[in-house]
């Protein structure tokens, strides 16, 4: 791999990855941004750069930095997080380490036709979470907008819906 190149024979180099663009003129493109930073936070990656870009992936981009437009943001402390189809959602979760309390979650329901209904399990989650919200982008337009009623916490877990074909940010606090 890139990482066991660099441990072995540069150790202490940080991993960028520049000038990508995936491409896109639809909700694909923020699916595919979305997919991309979780797996860039997954990996270690230290910079990313993209290449010029469009509303959609600017809209993945938000999911990740600002989904609330008060500063929302994906947490900075990676945790894991799985799936049981990659194929249809992608899971990439993260708590903030300057609040404890808070949990974000992205997931990607990339079904073109079907709702997804999801239950995540939080086992040995170190917070008491109250409350539950979806942001998301999906259909025909760049906007994140919060999915009134998408998520319900019951005891350890939490039922997430989503819109067909759409990426979203779970924030649990």
């Amino acid at each position: 791999t890139v990482q066991a190149s660099i441990d072995k024979y540069y150790p202490g180099t940080k991993l960028a990855i520049s000038e990508y663009n995936f491409g896109g003129d639809n909700v694909s493109a923020t699916i595919a941004m979305v997919e991309a930073l979780g797996c860039y936070a997954d990996k270690g990656v230290y910079l990313a750069t993209l290449w010029g870009g469009n509303g959609y992936q600017f809209a993945g981009i938000n999911l990740y930095t600002n989904y609330n437009k008060k500063g929302g943001a994906f947490g900075d402390l990676l945790i894991p997080a799985v799936t049981d189809d990659v194929s249809l959602c992608s899971a990439y979760a993260a708590r903030s380490s300057t609040d404890d309390g808070i949990l974000t979650v992205s997931l990607t329901n990339k079904s073109e036709t079907d709702a997804l209904n999801a239950v995540l399990t939080l086992e040995g989650a170190q917070s008491d979470y109250q409350t539950a919200e979806v942001w998301a982008v999906y259909g025909d337009s760049t906007k994140i907008r919060l999915l009134e009623g998408a998520a319900v916490l019951e005891g350890d877990q939490v039922n997430v819906t989503l819109p067909a074909y759409c990426a979203a940010m779970l924030v649990l606090k």
